[in-house]
């Protein structure tokens, strides 16, 4: 009878035990509060609630970072985020932490309905959000739990870090380091070993932009983000000559130097913001050409399967055939970026 006692009694304890390891406090029942409606979202982590005056109000989720504008995934983190939080009463307190961001934004709680627990742990594990560098003093109880679904989401690659894990440091020839995916190792190298591409290279590290590999539009190999300091170039891409991406990369990379040196604002005093455009993309392509052109001499890429490397040889062909006719060609086919 004393044994089976003892052993109903540890079984109960174990019981316990284990319950009291399944969440920490911060991450049980949370409070009774009066539901919060949230209408809208600035980011994957700041919502907007309607201030005591019925203004829309920013809120941040505690313990979280806002993703990057620019970046991959921004827009269609906010987008998904959105439709799994729509019309869900949602209960918003003071947490235990800090009161403000950094920035200034109001630090919340936010609570799922039904005792589902934090939203930012969901966030957090489902690679919806990074944990913040201060989530220990932003979010002290919860802080722990945060980093372990956050640690979960990323050796899972979910969400952003499918993004984040790709990414490495890569020295570029004298002007320190940058943060680009490693697909693109090779091509930056190849890059680099030209002596426009070495000035390139080097300005992508003097203007702290970072290179990912992303989903462009269709239509769109590559892109500069003057304002998120983001060069993206188009996952299909990947896989192609390693000259193939340094062309195309040269093209962004133009951009990016020309923002970093003024260009851009300088010509648009001079001739506006519709020319400064035209200008712009005009030094971009032709770097872009020229660049081909020193990889695969004047014919272009023999045998080019995938369809930028056709593209660069027509393009190519029409550049050397008549300069002047390639610039009046680039502004039709800018001019609905450009404007007139």
């Amino acid at each position: 009878m004393h044994i089976r006692l003892l052993r109903v009694m540890l079984a109960c304890w174990l019981a316990l035990l284990a319950g009291s390891l399944a969440a920490p406090p911060a991450a049980a029942q949370g409070p009774s509060c009066q539901p919060t409606p949230f209408i809208g979202m600035t980011s994957n982590v700041d919502l907007l609630v309607h201030g005591p005056d019925g203004a829309p109000t920013p809120v941040r989720v505690a313990g979280l970072q806002p993703w990057p504008a620019g970046w991959p995934l921004s827009d269609a983190l906010v987008d998904q985020i959105g439709r799994a939080l729509a019309r869900l009463p949602l209960c918003f307190t003071a947490g235990d932490g800090a009161a403000t961001a950094a920035d200034g934004t109001p630090l919340r709680q936010v609570w799922l309905p039904a005792g589902q627990g934090p939203l930012a742990l969901l966030l957090a594990g489902r690679g919806w959000a990074q944990v913040a560098s201060d989530a220990d003093t932003a979010a002290p109880a919860l802080a722990p739990a945060l980093r372990a679904a956050e640690a979960d989401a990323r050796a899972a690659g979910r969400g952003i870090w499918q993004v984040l894990n790709a990414l490495t440091t890569y020295a570029t020839p004298t002007a320190g380091t940058i943060r680009v995916d490693a697909n693109l190792v090779p091509a930056l190298n190849t890059l680099a070993q030209l002596d426009v591409g070495r000035t390139l290279v080097d300005g992508l590290a003097q203007g702290g932009v970072t290179v990912f590999v992303m989903v462009e539009p269709d239509g769109i190999w590559a892109h500069y983000d003057s304002q998120a300091k983001v060069i993206g170039v188009d996952r299909s891409l990947v896989g192609t000559d390693p000259r193939t991406l340094a062309t195309i990369l040269a093209h962004e990379s133009t951009h990016a130097l020309d923002d970093r040196s003024g260009m851009v604002t300088q010509a648009t005093q001079q001739v506006g913001e519709s020319g400064a455009c035209y200008a712009d993309e005009y030094q971009a392509t032709v770097t872009e050409v020229q660049v081909w052109q020193q990889f695969w001499g004047p014919q272009g890429k023999p045998y080019a399967q995938h369809p930028y490397e056709r593209q660069e040889n027509r393009e190519l062909t029409r550049y050397l055939r008549s300069p002047q006719g390639f610039a009046a060609r680039l502004v039709a086919e800018y001019t609905p970026e450009c404007g007139r």
